[in-house]
């Protein structure tokens, strides 16, 4: 039997081995590994813009900045292979931080049963004596069994998470918010660990938000979990007294197989809870933009623009099966369970679910704290119903059958491998640009006749053209309100789509030439109504000139140049 968990497990791991490893850049990328080198270099974020004639001169908000100098880091060290090899070690580290957290659950790392002459002297001890190495041991031992036994919540939270991970690569691009994950992730241990009554523990809290604040805005989510576990404990101990118990509304049909508790809450975790998330709160400041950090995040959460989108709300089908499978699952598991349960746990879950189902960037974050929380419960679930598939049992305990199933998994397990290196990849150790999605051919045309001046370009593309043609301050690009206002926004996205827009904001005068897709109605709209050039297009770009005599390499082309099949085919070294 012992195989088989390997296998299993092995199996699960090459998963997520492969979803971590998707190497296609993001379009923010170019701008991320730019301006974090420059972070690097001088030790100074980036405060006013010199890179678009939009918003030229005008501050630059560079929010992320110390994100950007991890990834600028990497890419100064390692090249674009350090960037991939990055976002694969965070994101493995990640998923086994979620996954082992279920292997050191409340039960396991609260304090041990004592005499009640220990147990008396106990309650005299000076607040924080406990040292952090027992309280370390306390975490990797159970999580080390809990990694190679045999347990039925080991089995539930491999196979969970097998599910989790195809949702939380999903929000693994190499971007910054990589470390939002990766802090969420620790966050919740860190809850896990205060609420069994180890406080010391939050002393990492305020130190963390402070580090995540400078590393990506989505510290202010984990802000408000912090706070919604600090408000649903006190709830726990003002509404139910302590010990608590409490229970979840179940319709009479199921009260049959529920056995709602709640693990006893403490005046003095809700103490240190509270005391954390203020102190957290106030670590907002700590960074080169002061309080207005935090303006601009809520303001940056709250308008939510709907043409980028990951800002979309998600909707159900088969693109984020695997959220809505984990959310309807952790419903059951948290409704059906017998165990000891927390109120900051469902909390979480809940705020995390509305989140995601607002805006489809954060299923990722869901099925992280999903992963870290739920199996336990489902497990229990399940145990509840073993006797409807207990002739599975049966078969599964025969020792032909659990070869052969062990033999599909290290078949699995091989083919899984054998996509992470080549399933759409050309160059599987470093970060690619898809020619199909990204204008290279286009620009190469563009540095090769030596065009440049103000570009209007298509938003997913400005930062490439950003690290590519220096030459050429473009009109928008991926940074959107940390740089560009929303006049300016609004009138590209109306350009894009052929429709009228304020002139005042976009002033076409100022362009010299243009990269846009050459499906866009906006490029239709230019040549038929501007009277625009096209000098060059392919399948994916085309490049449109106010004056070919504006670029004396032109004048000996017969225009417009047809770009290659080609131009649109294969996979190159970011960045190109």
């Amino acid at each position: 039997m012992k195989c088989l968990h390997s296998a299993f497990i092995i199996a699960v791991l090459c998963l997520a081995v492969f979803q971590f490893s998707e190497n296609t850049a993001d379009p923010d990328l170019w701008s991320h590994v730019f301006f974090g080198k420059q972070f690097v270099q001088t030790g100074k974020p980036t405060t006013i813009d010199y890179y678009s004639w939009t918003a030229y001169g005008q501050p630059s908000f560079d929010h992320e900045y110390l994100g950007e100098a991890v990834f600028g880091l990497a890419y100064m060290c390692l090249g674009s292979p350090g960037l991939l090899l990055l976002k694969v070690i965070i994101g493995l580290l990640t998923f086994g931080i979620a996954l082992l957290m279920n292997g050191c659950t409340v039960a396991q790392i609260s304090k041990p049963a004592v005499s009640p002459i220990s147990k008396s002297a106990s309650r005299t001890t000076p607040y924080g004596r406990q040292v952090w190495k027992p309280a370390i041991q306390q975490t990797w031992k159970p999580a080390l069994h809990f990694l190679h036994g045999d347990s039925g919540t080991m089995l539930v939270a491999w196979a969970f998470g097998a599910l989790a991970v195809v949702e939380i690569s999903f929000g693994f691009a190499a971007r910054p918010q990589i470390f939002t994950a990766l802090f969420l992730t620790i966050e919740l241990w860190l809850l896990r660990r205060i609420h069994s009554g180890n406080w010391r523990w939050a002393l990492m809290l305020p130190p963390m938000f402070a580090l995540w604040f400078n590393l990506h805005g989505g510290a202010l989510a984990g802000l408000v979990l912090l706070f919604a576990a600090a408000a649903t404990t006190s709830v726990q101990i003002v509404l139910f007294g302590n010990p608590v118990r409490f229970a979840i509304y179940v319709p009479p049909a199921l009260r049959a197989v529920t056995a709602q508790r709640a693990i006893p809450a403490s005046p003095r975790t809700v103490l240190v809870l509270w005391t954390s998330a203020i102190i957290s709160a106030a670590t907002v400041v700590i960074n080169p933009h002061g309080i207005e950090l935090a303006r601009w995040l809520v303001v940056s959460v709250l308008r939510h623009p709907p043409e980028i989108e990951e800002w979309s709300p998600t909707t159900l089908g088969w693109d984020h099966a695997a959220f809505f499978f984990c959310a309807g699952l952790a419903a059951a598991a948290f409704i059906l369970s017998r165990r000891e349960r927390q109120l900051w746990e469902a909390a979480v879950l809940a705020v995390l679910f509305i989140v995601a189902f607002r805006a489809v960037r954060n299923t990722p974050l869901f099925c992280i704290a999903a992963l870290a929380l739920v199996p336990p419960h489902l497990a229990d679930a399940l145990q509840r119903f073993r006797t409807s598939w207990q002739r599975f049992e049966d078969i599964l305990r025969l020792s032909a059958v659990r070869r052969v199933i062990t033999v599909i998994l290290a078949v699995a397990s091989a083919g899984i491998i054998a996509a992470t290196f080549t399933l759409h990849k050309k160059h599987f150790w470093t970060m690619e640009v898809p020619r199909a999605q990204y204008p290279d051919a286009a620009i190469q045309f563009i540095q090769q006749h030596d065009l440049h001046g103000n570009l209007l370009v298509y938003f997913d593309w400005g930062e490439m053209c950003i690290w590519n043609l220096p030459r050429s301050p473009v009109s928008i690009d991926g940074r959107l309100d940390s740089v560009y206002s929303p006049a300016v926004i609004d009138a590209h996205w109306k350009l894009y789509n052929g429709e009228p827009f304020d002139t005042n904001a976009l002033n076409l005068a100022r362009a010299d030439f243009a990269l846009l897709p050459s499906d866009l109605a906006g490029a239709k709209a230019l040549v038929q109504d501007e009277k625009w050039r096209a000098v060059y297009f392919d399948q994916r770009a085309v490049v449109l000139v106010k004056n070919p005599a504006q670029f004396p390499k032109l004048a000996r082309l017969a225009l417009p140049v047809q770009g290659p099949a080609s131009a649109t085919e294969g996979r190159d070294v970011f960045p190109n």
